[in-house]
């Protein structure tokens, strides 16, 4: 290493505009991870403006709502209550922040608007995906209609038929003038960051450029940076935060304490004694539970006596009359710091990231400096400078695995037959069939077309695909965008993966590949936890957007190696191949055929039916944010990267091939029969079994995959992978559709036990998969790439 940094005098020119590259690149990571903060915490701010606007609306509707249940349960169809005209012009005058108001009225033909602030809009029919959401609403719903926020609402009569609906739209001007106020006040403060950040970055490059442990002490560096930066950024956005939200916070406080006044009025009125009302103090403590704004709620009699209280504040009380008595309402202090706590987890997801990428990034760098006369060392910085291309396209791949099945569902069209759980199914079967149909073509294309044409042809249907998907307005265009991707992903993994072992040599081979599985590993894990907090701040459209750029500069970045290393590599001779027939041969094989049943077949079908497909279903319905659903996938991958290697080595070491393949599918199997028996809480149970899949997979992928080579020998190493690799991706098409069969007619509970009673029985099944003598030829050390495939 330290022969490279101390390169000959007439190497200097050339060191030096590697340094400063270094040097621009780190800076691009740490203000691009500085911006992508600022945006998430300016993003808060407009959800939580969002949000206080929309509850004070909820507050100032309810009296509209309350008539119109009233009139709805005395049997009135709603063009009769014609009080409403007038309810819904003094609702518009009395809240500056509410653009319009609708009241629709259902009929068995459809919906339509009866009346509303705009006498316009009078008249109009709601589609059906509008009426049909609509009706689907319990209580008051936060959405939005385009960029617009939303409240909505649906009534029902004595006979629990809808008979009604209520749609509030808040104003968006004070909407987008609270957020500009927040941008305004972060420029400055952000920019001296960036400045103070660029200064000591390159101070410090200088400084590092004289030591030899280069790598380390940079990555420590634009850490250390990055995470002083970022408080600096988030200690300024809490006191702007606060200021700006003052006024909303303040507004709903005011609306709380005018809406319980006024039912403490209206009691005094009945000559009903407010120290005597029943649960008044269970009441306080719902109103306190369900605004998180409000600290404190209490009612004081005329001559001063406190008559009920519920929650503790010391100032900041709102009061207003309540007949004879006092209300007063406070708020929490602590509310901006307690929800800029929620982006905590999301801030520190994004740091992590920042630094994996740009440890990829430095990697590839230190790859191209001038490395003397040492011909094996040159052929490893090749494969080295590879895996950023291979890091970046996969990344773009798992980006979206979080979010996707969310995406995938709200096309979902009840009324032609797609229930969401059928159409995520669908789709991840596709892109699952059509990868699995498509990779054993992509070596033959890699070796007639060349590898720089077939990564760049993957690259380009990759982005075709993404941006396909994010572009769509119907389910239907999803599915061939899709299958877009999985082509593209195929060849593109393909030839990265045998441009790795042109490169590396057979001296490097072994080297090479572990760079490529820990490519995959770093982009797994990176992935399905930024696109969850992408998603959950932007998104699931910007997330396939994010994924298209990923991709295209994963191309950028394999288009400059591949010129600096002299062109497109050849294969020294073409892959082998596996045809039909010798795969039914292989199958034909007892002991070969038990392994792939018993083993590769269902680790796989958890996989992607457990993992990609049930668990941001379940997630989603118990309350989860994209974010939340991102990090709880990621931890599937943190535990088979710490469980593989260890797993690998007993396997190698002790023999433990079929013990370690059968106890990973126990391990799998059982965890997610008990997370489906129902003795835990929903959200632990599938904890349960994602920890379970990890560990299983942990244990037995590499075991497996070596006892394969064992049990086919002497059938060649390539196509025994290939026909290992083809059964694996046969059981991600059937994973989906099999726990969404389930999942659609039983729930998720009966789709775990099934997961778990098949996972089970095929271990046994795997019990016929053991070794008999030694297999010289066949002693092989298998590694196991965290595929998700």
């Amino acid at each position: 290493m330290s022969s490279r940094l101390n390169p000959v005098i007439g190497e200097l020119p050339v060191w030096r505009s590697r340094w400063w590259r270094m040097a621009a690149l780190l800076l691009a990571a740490q203000v691009l991870t500085l911006l992508l903060l600022a945006a998430m915490l300016v993003n808060k701010q407009q959800h939580l403006l969002v949000e206080l606007t929309l509850s004070r609306i909820e507050i100032q509707a309810a009296d509209l709502a309350g008539t119109l249940r009233t009139g709805a349960l005395s049997g009135l169809r709603v063009s009769e209550m014609e009080q409403l005209a007038g309810l819904v012009q003094r609702l518009l005058a009395a809240e500056p922040g509410l653009a319009e108001v609708e009241i629709v009225g259902f009929e068995r033909a459809g919906a339509s608007i009866v009346f509303a602030g705009r006498t316009a809009s009078v008249g109009h029919r709601l589609s059906p995906a509008e009426w049909r959401a609509m009706a689907a609403s319990e209580g008051f719903q936060h959405g939005m209609v385009g960029a617009q926020p939303t409240l909505t609402s649906t009534v029902r009569d004595g006979a629990d038929e809808i008979v009604a609906g209520l749609r509030l739209y808040a104003a968006e001007a004070p909407l987008a003038a609270g957020t500009a106020k927040m941008i305004d006040a972060l420029t400055a403060p952000l920019a001296v960051v960036a400045v103070l950040m660029t200064v000591s970055t390159l101070a410090a490059l200088a400084w590092l450029r004289r030591h030899p442990d280069l790598r380390r002490r940079v990555l420590l560096f634009a850490l250390a940076v990055m995470i002083a930066a970022g408080a600096a950024i988030a200690g300024q956005a809490r006191a702007v935060l606060a200021d700006s939200l003052q006024p909303a916070i303040a507004s709903k406080l005011g609306g709380v304490a005018d809406l319980l006044a006024g039912k403490l009025e209206r009691a005094a009125a009945l000559a009903i004694p407010l120290d005597q009302i029943p649960r008044l103090a269970a009441y306080f403590a719902e109103i306190v539970e369900r605004h998180p704004e409000v600290a404190a709620v209490r009612l004081i009699a005329g001559d001063g006596r406190l008559l009920t209280q519920h929650g503790d504040a010391t100032d900041g009380w709102i009061e207003r009359a309540a007949g004879p008595a006092l209300l007063a309402v406070a708020g929490d202090a602590r509310f901006v710091d307690h929800r800029l706590l929620e982006l905590a987890a999301d801030i520190a997801i994004v740091a992590l990231v920042a630094v994996l990428v740009f440890r990829e990034l430095l990697a590839a760098l230190l790859a191209r400096l001038p490395a003397g006369n040492a011909t094996a060392a040159a052929d490893l910085d090749r494969v080295q400078e590879l895996r950023l291309p291979l890091f970046l396209f996969i990344l773009s791949e798992e980006l979206s695995r979080a979010s996707l099945p969310l995406y995938l569902a709200s096309f979902a069209e009840p009324s032609a037959g797609w229930r969401p759980e059928t159409a995520v199914g669908v789709a991840i079967a596709v892109y699952m069939a059509c990868f699995a149909l498509a990779t054993p073509f992509a070596g033959k294309w890699t070796d007639r077309w060349g590898m720089r044409r077939v990564f760049a042809a993957g690259v380009v249907l990759s982005v075709g695909g993404f941006a396909w998907a994010a572009l769509a307005d119907a389910y239907w265009q999803l599915l061939p965008a899709r299958a877009l991707c999985a082509l593209g992903y195929a060849a593109a993994t393909m030839a990265g993966q045998r441009q790795l072992i042109v490169l590396g040599g057979e001296a490097q081979r072994a080297r090479a590949l572990a760079l490529f599985v820990s490519a995959v590993s770093i982009a797994a894990i990176c992935g399905t936890a930024l696109g969850g907090v992408l998603a959950d701040q932007f998104g699931s459209r910007w997330v396939l957007a994010a994924s298209a750029i990923a991709a295209a500069l994963g191309w950028l970045s394999y288009r400059r190696m591949s010129l600096a290393a002299g062109g497109d590599a050849a294969a020294t001779r073409p892959a082998a191949s596996l045809r039909f027939a010798e795969l039914l041969r292989l199958l034909g094989r007892r002991r070969f055929a038990a392994l792939m049943l018993g083993s590769a077949l269902p680790t796989k079908i958890a996989l992607a039916g457990l993992l990609f497909y049930l668990t941001p279903l379940v997630l989603h319905e118990l309350g989860q944010t994209p974010a939340a659903i991102g990090r709880v996938m990621m931890s599937y991958f943190l535990l088979v990267a710490a469980i593989n290697p260890l797993a690998a080595w007993l396997a190698d070491r002790h023999g433990w091939r079929q013990s370690l393949t059968i106890a990973g599918g126990v391990v799998i199997g059982g965890a997610a029969l008990l997370a489906g028996s129902g003795l835990l809480p929903a959200e632990h149970a599938l904890w349960l079994a994602i920890a379970g899949l990890g560990v299983g997979t942990g244990l037995a992928s590499a075991a497996m995959q070596s006892l394969a080579l064992r049990l086919a020998a002497p059938t060649s190493d390539t196509a025994v992978t290939v026909a290992v690799r083809m059964l694996e991706r046969l059981g991600s098409v059937i994973g989906p559709l099999w726990i969404g069969f389930w999942l659609a007619g039983s729930g998720a509970s009966a789709a775990l036990t099934a997961l778990g009673v098949t996972v089970l029985a095929a271990s046994l099944v795997c019990l016929g998969a053991q070794e008999h003598g030694r297999q010289t030829a066949a002693n092989k050390v298998a590694t196991s790439p965290l595929r998700s495939e």
